[in-house]
């Protein structure tokens, strides 16, 4: 699978690929260590050693791709949180080295670990190098085409799956809320409002809970007047 060497992974092929909307919205949540991590060129990691990666993509004809750099706090929490990010839309083969090397790391570093790389966690570092070769495709689309993505918007935007995607889809409405519109403001607010009580995440502190009661109450009005005219009429 040679797609997923030119797909962006870490924070490295963020920058380099301009993705910036998305890497900002991912790192807001961090701390400020991992918002001032230092991260190298796609040059530098190239030169670096390969136990610095949690995983080495490799192809006989194309060569290796260093990627998810773990050499040093701040950017292994920067890494981690891009992996669990995207744990929806890698393969397993990839996510189980990266995922297990990444959490080790962690571990030794004091990084909190994300909830969403939990089964893929380790104590110990593996074997980083995975051939491209060896994912199995038919395996990874029947894993795409399963998940049913949930998202804020209707416009596919601010995932809503996980609990680190949800807390972070709260925070974000709490600095952003005012410049949207009036219905995608309700929109955001109830969406994410549900999705976190349907996995028990307390988003109490944030705005979301106040525009999804608002329009809470709005309905159990429409609702009283309906049946008022319905018992009248």
């Amino acid at each position: 699978m040679n797609s997923i060497i030119n797909k962006t992974l870490d924070v490295v092929d963020f920058i380099v690929n301009e993705d910036l909307e998305k890497l900002a919205n991912v790192v807001e949540p961090l701390s400020e260590d991992a918002k001032r991590a230092y991260v190298p060129t796609m040059e530098e990691t190239q030169g670096m050693d390969d136990s610095q990666f949690g995983v080495v993509l490799w192809h006989p004809t194309i060569g290796k791709f260093n990627k998810f750099a773990m050499n040093e706090p701040a950017i292994t929490e920067l890494n981690l949180a891009l992996l669990a990010d995207n744990v929806n839309d890698l393969p397993e083969e990839l996510l189980k080295i990266a995922g297990a090397n990444l959490t080790c790391a962690a571990k030794g570093f004091g990084v909190k670990v994300p909830e969403a790389l939990s089964k893929y966690a380790s104590d110990i570092f593996i074997e980083n190098i995975l051939d491209v070769r060896d994912i199995n495709e038919v395996n990874f689309v029947k894993k795409a085409n399963k998940v049913d993505k949930r998202f804020a918007t209707s416009d596919e935007e601010y995932p809503i799956n996980t609990k680190e995607e949800i807390t972070k889809a709260a925070e974000y409405f709490n600095t952003y809320h005012n410049s949207f519109t009036p219905n995608t403001k309700l929109e955001y607010a109830i969406n994410v409002t549900k999705a976190a009580t349907e996995k028990n995440i307390d988003v109490s502190s944030s705005a979301v809970i106040k525009y999804a009661s608002i329009d809470t109450l709005n309905l159990l009005k429409t609702l009283s007047i309906t049946l008022l005219l319905e018992y009248l009429f």
